[in-house]
């Protein structure tokens, strides 16, 4: 595994942050990771990273890791993570969010995972 240069992925990263805060309305830099998303999270056992990491990443500016991960597809939209959020972030917004700019940049849901949204949103 590379070293992560975190002064030029926060660079390249703001780009995508202030996109999905506007899409959002959600101050990504405001969460200060208290992990509350996470532990409600009904769905964070199938994760590669929990709410509170996809936050982080964010903040981090590690958009490929993000736009990349499964998370962003997993998510159930079930909006727990933001009831439970204590400075009302609502990182569910963030995940879809995220999921258009993913699919701008190319990235897709693997198939099981693309099937269910189209079909569950129907």
């Amino acid at each position: 595994m590379q070293p992560i240069n975190l002064t030029s992925a926060l660079a390249e990263g703001r780009d995508l942050m202030e996109k999905v805060q506007k899409a959002s309305g959600v101050d990504v830099k405001a969460c200060y990771q208290c992990g509350k998303c996470s532990a409600g999270c009904p769905v964070a056992f199938a994760m590669d990273y929990t709410p509170r990491q996809v936050m982080r990443l964010l903040q981090l500016g590690l958009t490929d890791e993000l736009l990349k991960s499964r998370t962003i597809w997993l998510c159930a939209q079930c909006e727990t993570c933001s009831a439970r959020c204590p400075r009302n972030l609502e990182p569910a917004k963030v995940m879809e969010a995220l999921r258009i700019e993913a699919k701008k940049a190319g990235f897709e849901a693997e198939d099981e995972i693309a099937t269910f949204n189209e079909k569950f949103l129907r």
